[in-house]
């Protein structure tokens, strides 16, 4: 079987790869659907704590993971950011 040759650093850095802890894909009021992949529920609140929203508050939720579970949630991505804030 064959084996496939990396650096030692490229290795590391897989290794130490983090893992997105919140996953989830929203739809726009045109349908447009998109899916966002953050390290944290806290990276989530900071980006929509930003000078300019990440993501818009109006965005329905339709897939929710937390830590590689799906969850069940119903509401915008301004409902997820209250649920995390409280």
């Amino acid at each position: 079987m064959p084996f496939q040759v990396c650096h030692l650093s490229q290795w590391i850095q897989a290794k130490n790869r983090k893992r997105n802890d919140l996953i989830f894909t929203f739809e726009l009021e045109n349908g447009m659907t998109y899916t966002e992949e953050f390290d944290s529920p806290a990276d989530f609140i900071a980006g929509q704590l930003a000078d300019f929203d990440v993501l818009p508050d109006e965005g329905i939720i339709r897939a929710l993971e937390v830590a590689g579970e799906k969850v069940e949630f119903s509401g915008t991505i301004l409902d997820l950011y209250n649920l995390y804030t409280k």
